[in-house]
Protein backbone atom coordinates (compact mmCIF):
# COMPACT_ATOMS: atom_id res chain seq x y z
CA UNK A 1 0.00 0.00 0.00
CA UNK A 2 2.90 2.41 0.75
CA UNK A 3 4.62 1.76 -2.45
CA UNK A 4 1.96 2.71 -4.15
CA UNK A 5 1.11 5.51 -2.54
CA UNK A 6 4.70 6.63 -3.34
CA UNK A 7 4.41 5.28 -6.95
CA UNK A 8 1.86 7.68 -7.45
CA UNK A 9 3.13 10.75 -5.48
CA UNK A 10 6.98 10.60 -7.55
CA UNK A 11 4.35 10.28 -10.80
CA UNK A 12 2.44 13.64 -9.62
CA UNK A 13 5.49 15.11 -9.03
CA UNK A 14 7.39 14.61 -12.52
CA UNK A 15 4.11 15.66 -13.83
CA UNK A 16 4.20 18.73 -12.37
CA UNK A 17 7.48 19.36 -12.94
CA UNK A 18 6.95 18.59 -16.91
CA UNK A 19 4.00 21.05 -16.45
CA UNK A 20 6.71 23.81 -14.99
CA UNK A 21 9.10 23.15 -17.82
CA UNK A 22 6.69 23.51 -20.65
CA UNK A 23 5.18 26.83 -19.20
CA UNK A 24 8.68 27.98 -18.45
CA UNK A 25 9.16 27.18 -22.24
CA UNK A 26 6.24 28.97 -23.17
CA UNK A 27 7.12 32.30 -21.71
CA UNK A 28 10.45 32.11 -23.02
CA UNK A 29 9.19 31.34 -26.57
CA UNK A 30 6.57 34.46 -25.87
CA UNK A 31 10.17 36.45 -24.99
CA UNK A 32 11.85 35.33 -28.07
CA UNK A 33 9.05 36.31 -30.67
CA UNK A 34 8.76 39.68 -29.52
CA UNK A 35 12.24 40.16 -29.47
CA UNK A 36 12.06 38.26 -33.42
CA UNK A 37 8.94 40.55 -34.51
CA UNK A 38 11.29 43.94 -32.58
CA UNK A 39 14.09 42.91 -34.86
CA UNK A 40 12.28 42.58 -37.59
CA UNK A 41 10.87 45.82 -37.67
CA UNK A 42 14.47 47.45 -36.96
CA UNK A 43 15.73 45.65 -40.20
CA UNK A 44 12.57 46.55 -42.25
CA UNK A 45 13.22 50.57 -40.54
CA UNK A 46 17.15 50.13 -41.76
CA UNK A 47 16.24 48.87 -45.18
CA UNK A 48 13.60 52.09 -45.68
CA UNK A 49 16.32 54.45 -44.71
CA UNK A 50 19.19 52.65 -46.70
CA UNK A 51 16.67 52.94 -49.64
CA UNK A 52 15.94 56.06 -49.21
CA UNK A 53 19.60 57.26 -49.11
CA UNK A 54 20.26 55.39 -51.85
CA UNK A 55 17.81 57.25 -54.07
CA UNK A 56 18.63 60.76 -52.96
CA UNK A 57 21.95 59.60 -53.86
CA UNK A 58 21.61 58.47 -56.71
CA UNK A 59 19.25 61.73 -58.02
CA UNK A 60 21.83 63.79 -56.74
CA UNK A 61 24.50 61.53 -59.03
CA UNK A 62 22.60 62.19 -62.22
CA UNK A 63 21.22 65.77 -62.08
CA UNK A 64 24.18 67.09 -59.93
CA UNK A 65 24.93 69.72 -62.68
CA UNK A 66 21.32 71.07 -62.61
CA UNK A 67 22.01 71.54 -58.78
CA UNK A 68 24.84 73.09 -58.74
CA UNK A 69 23.38 75.72 -61.40
CA UNK A 70 20.04 76.46 -59.33
CA UNK A 71 22.41 77.20 -56.58
CA UNK A 72 24.34 79.61 -58.65
CA UNK A 73 21.23 81.35 -59.45
CA UNK A 74 20.04 81.09 -55.81
CA UNK A 75 23.10 82.65 -54.98
CA UNK A 76 23.19 85.34 -57.89
CA UNK A 77 20.02 86.51 -56.55
CA UNK A 78 21.30 87.37 -53.03
CA UNK A 79 24.40 88.87 -54.47
CA UNK A 80 22.81 92.29 -55.62
CA UNK A 81 24.34 95.27 -54.84
CA UNK A 82 26.09 93.04 -52.18
CA UNK A 83 29.37 95.77 -52.36
CA UNK A 84 27.46 98.17 -50.85
CA UNK A 85 24.86 95.96 -48.51
CA UNK A 86 28.05 95.05 -46.23
CA UNK A 87 28.48 98.71 -45.30
CA UNK A 88 25.03 99.57 -44.18
CA UNK A 89 24.03 100.29 -41.00
CA UNK A 90 21.88 98.31 -38.78
CA UNK A 91 18.03 98.81 -39.00
CA UNK A 92 18.53 100.24 -35.61
CA UNK A 93 20.69 103.10 -36.77
CA UNK A 94 18.19 104.14 -40.12
CA UNK A 95 15.29 104.15 -36.91
CA UNK A 96 17.59 106.44 -35.17
CA UNK A 97 18.13 108.88 -38.25
CA UNK A 98 13.92 109.13 -38.51
CA UNK A 99 13.42 109.42 -34.79
CA UNK A 100 15.77 112.82 -35.33
CA UNK A 101 15.20 114.11 -38.09
CA UNK A 102 12.39 116.46 -36.26
CA UNK A 103 14.83 117.84 -33.91
CA UNK A 104 18.52 117.84 -35.02
CA UNK A 105 19.78 120.97 -36.96
CA UNK A 106 22.20 121.21 -38.94
CA UNK A 107 25.16 120.03 -38.38
CA UNK A 108 28.72 121.21 -38.31
CA UNK A 109 31.41 120.28 -40.02
CA UNK A 110 33.34 119.33 -37.17
CA UNK A 111 30.63 117.38 -36.18
CA UNK A 112 30.95 115.31 -39.06
CA UNK A 113 34.44 114.71 -38.17
CA UNK A 114 33.41 113.60 -34.63
CA UNK A 115 30.97 110.92 -36.76
CA UNK A 116 33.58 110.12 -39.04
CA UNK A 117 35.68 108.53 -36.33
CA UNK A 118 32.99 106.26 -35.48
CA UNK A 119 33.14 102.28 -37.05
CA UNK A 120 29.44 102.98 -38.00
CA UNK A 121 28.69 104.43 -41.79
CA UNK A 122 29.46 108.67 -42.06
CA UNK A 123 26.14 110.17 -41.37
CA UNK A 124 25.04 113.84 -43.31
CA UNK A 125 25.05 116.59 -41.56
CA UNK A 126 21.60 117.01 -40.71
CA UNK A 127 17.90 117.26 -42.24
CA UNK A 128 17.58 119.96 -44.53
CA UNK A 129 14.89 122.04 -42.02
CA UNK A 130 13.31 125.17 -43.37
CA UNK A 131 10.60 126.63 -45.81
CA UNK A 132 12.66 126.35 -48.78
CA UNK A 133 10.66 124.79 -52.07
CA UNK A 134 11.24 121.52 -52.88
CA UNK A 135 13.17 120.51 -55.94
CA UNK A 136 10.82 118.94 -58.77
CA UNK A 137 13.51 115.79 -58.97
CA UNK A 138 12.20 114.24 -55.91
CA UNK A 139 8.01 115.22 -55.33
CA UNK A 140 6.86 111.98 -53.52
CA UNK A 141 10.47 111.23 -52.06
CA UNK A 142 10.57 112.16 -48.07
CA UNK A 143 13.57 113.39 -46.09
CA UNK A 144 14.69 110.17 -44.46
CA UNK A 145 15.02 108.19 -47.59
CA UNK A 146 17.00 111.24 -49.24
CA UNK A 147 19.08 111.18 -45.76
CA UNK A 148 18.97 107.06 -45.97
CA UNK A 149 20.17 107.53 -49.43
CA UNK A 150 23.29 110.18 -48.61
CA UNK A 151 24.77 107.90 -45.83
CA UNK A 152 25.15 104.64 -47.98
CA UNK A 153 26.99 106.72 -50.36
CA UNK A 154 28.82 108.87 -48.57
CA UNK A 155 32.05 106.94 -48.13
CA UNK A 156 32.06 106.07 -51.79
CA UNK A 157 31.94 109.89 -52.49
CA UNK A 158 34.94 110.96 -50.27
CA UNK A 159 36.92 107.86 -51.75
CA UNK A 160 36.18 108.63 -55.32
CA UNK A 161 37.54 112.39 -54.58
CA UNK A 162 40.34 111.54 -53.53
CA UNK A 163 41.42 109.50 -56.45
CA UNK A 164 39.64 111.70 -59.03
CA UNK A 165 39.75 114.68 -57.62
CA UNK A 166 35.89 115.70 -58.28
CA UNK A 167 34.22 117.02 -55.41
CA UNK A 168 32.67 114.66 -52.62
CA UNK A 169 29.62 116.96 -52.49
CA UNK A 170 29.07 117.08 -56.41
CA UNK A 171 29.50 113.22 -56.63
CA UNK A 172 26.61 112.78 -53.76
CA UNK A 173 24.33 115.30 -54.95
CA UNK A 174 24.64 114.17 -58.27
CA UNK A 175 23.76 110.52 -57.72
CA UNK A 176 20.66 111.95 -55.03
CA UNK A 177 19.61 114.10 -58.38
CA UNK A 178 19.54 111.89 -61.04
CA UNK A 179 18.57 108.64 -59.45
CA UNK A 180 15.93 109.93 -57.29
CA UNK A 181 17.57 109.10 -54.05
CA UNK A 182 17.76 105.37 -55.04
CA UNK A 183 14.04 105.27 -56.20
CA UNK A 184 14.24 106.18 -59.96
CA UNK A 185 13.21 103.23 -62.13
CA UNK A 186 16.16 103.29 -64.09
CA UNK A 187 18.23 102.98 -60.91
CA UNK A 188 16.19 100.19 -59.92
CA UNK A 189 16.95 98.11 -62.84
CA UNK A 190 20.18 99.04 -64.12
CA UNK A 191 22.29 100.48 -60.93
CA UNK A 192 22.65 103.56 -63.19
CA UNK A 193 22.90 106.19 -60.40
CA UNK A 194 24.14 109.06 -62.79
CA UNK A 195 21.67 108.59 -65.65
CA UNK A 196 24.83 108.02 -67.84
CA UNK A 197 23.87 107.15 -71.91
CA UNK A 198 24.97 104.37 -74.24
CA UNK A 199 28.21 106.20 -75.73
CA UNK A 200 30.03 104.68 -79.00
CA UNK A 201 32.73 103.65 -76.58
CA UNK A 202 30.74 101.87 -74.02
CA UNK A 203 31.16 98.09 -74.35
CA UNK A 204 29.25 97.61 -71.13
CA UNK A 205 25.79 96.63 -70.18
CA UNK A 206 22.83 98.24 -71.62
CA UNK A 207 19.42 98.79 -70.70
CA UNK A 208 16.52 100.70 -73.00
CA UNK A 209 14.45 102.66 -71.31
CA UNK A 210 11.78 103.49 -73.60
CA UNK A 211 13.55 104.78 -76.89
CA UNK A 212 16.49 106.07 -75.12
CA UNK A 213 19.82 103.38 -74.16
CA UNK A 214 21.59 103.87 -71.03
CA UNK A 215 25.03 102.02 -69.33
CA UNK A 216 24.05 99.44 -66.85
CA UNK A 217 26.33 98.23 -64.14
CA UNK A 218 26.65 94.51 -61.40
CA UNK A 219 26.14 97.32 -57.91
CA UNK A 220 26.27 100.61 -57.33
CA UNK A 221 30.04 100.75 -56.89
CA UNK A 222 30.62 100.43 -60.77
CA UNK A 223 27.89 103.43 -61.30
CA UNK A 224 29.90 106.06 -58.80
CA UNK A 225 33.43 104.93 -60.81
CA UNK A 226 32.15 105.39 -64.28
CA UNK A 227 30.53 108.53 -63.45
CA UNK A 228 34.02 109.48 -61.85
CA UNK A 229 36.01 108.73 -65.16
CA UNK A 230 33.12 109.92 -67.08
CA UNK A 231 33.41 113.44 -65.59
CA UNK A 232 37.26 113.78 -65.69
CA UNK A 233 37.66 112.76 -69.48
CA UNK A 234 37.03 113.65 -72.71
CA UNK A 235 35.30 116.97 -73.25
CA UNK A 236 34.91 117.46 -69.17
CA UNK A 237 39.32 116.60 -68.28
CA UNK A 238 39.06 120.55 -68.29
CA UNK A 239 36.87 120.23 -65.04
CA UNK A 240 40.02 118.65 -62.92
CA UNK A 241 41.59 121.85 -62.96
CA UNK A 242 39.12 123.43 -60.69
CA UNK A 243 40.61 121.07 -57.82
CA UNK A 244 38.07 118.77 -55.42
CA UNK A 245 36.53 122.03 -52.96
CA UNK A 246 35.00 124.16 -55.96
CA UNK A 247 31.81 122.43 -56.06
CA UNK A 248 30.32 125.43 -58.22
CA UNK A 249 32.21 125.85 -60.51
CA UNK A 250 32.33 121.94 -60.88
CA UNK A 251 28.14 122.22 -61.08
CA UNK A 252 28.48 125.17 -63.90
CA UNK A 253 31.03 123.38 -65.89
CA UNK A 254 28.78 119.79 -66.46
CA UNK A 255 25.82 122.14 -67.11
CA UNK A 256 28.21 124.29 -70.02
CA UNK A 257 29.60 121.05 -71.11
CA UNK A 258 26.50 119.49 -71.38
CA UNK A 259 26.53 116.53 -69.05
CA UNK A 260 23.60 114.39 -70.65
CA UNK A 261 21.13 114.61 -67.71
CA UNK A 262 19.97 117.67 -66.01
CA UNK A 263 19.06 119.86 -68.83
CA UNK A 264 19.31 123.94 -68.31
CA UNK A 265 18.80 123.57 -64.48
CA UNK A 266 21.56 120.95 -63.64
CA UNK A 267 24.35 123.45 -62.10
CA UNK A 268 21.04 125.32 -59.85
CA UNK A 269 19.97 121.87 -58.87
CA UNK A 270 23.31 120.26 -57.60
CA UNK A 271 24.41 123.70 -55.65
CA UNK A 272 20.94 123.96 -54.14
CA UNK A 273 21.04 120.18 -52.95
CA UNK A 274 25.01 120.89 -51.67
CA UNK A 275 24.01 123.79 -49.63
CA UNK A 276 20.78 122.32 -48.32
CA UNK A 277 22.54 119.01 -46.60
CA UNK A 278 25.92 121.50 -46.36
CA UNK A 279 27.96 118.67 -48.57
CA UNK A 280 30.57 120.79 -49.24
CA UNK A 281 32.11 119.98 -45.91
CA UNK A 282 32.81 116.31 -47.07
CA UNK A 283 35.21 117.79 -50.04
CA UNK A 284 37.99 118.84 -47.11
CA UNK A 285 38.03 115.76 -45.25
Amino acid sequence: MSLKINKKCFKNIWLLKQNVLHLHYQKNERTIIKKTITLLKLETYAMKKHIIISRVREYVGRHWFKLILLLLIVIACFRKDLNFSLSLNSANKNKKVEQKKNSTETQTPATLQKESNESTPLSILGTFLGTQKKTDEFPEIDEPTKMAFMRRFIQVAVAERKKYGVPSSLILANALRQSFAGKRELTLQSNNHFSLPCTFDWTGYTIKMGDDCYRKYENAWLSFRDHSIFITSGKFAELRSLGSTNYKGWANGLQKLGYPAGGDHLADDLIDIIEKYQLHTLDSM
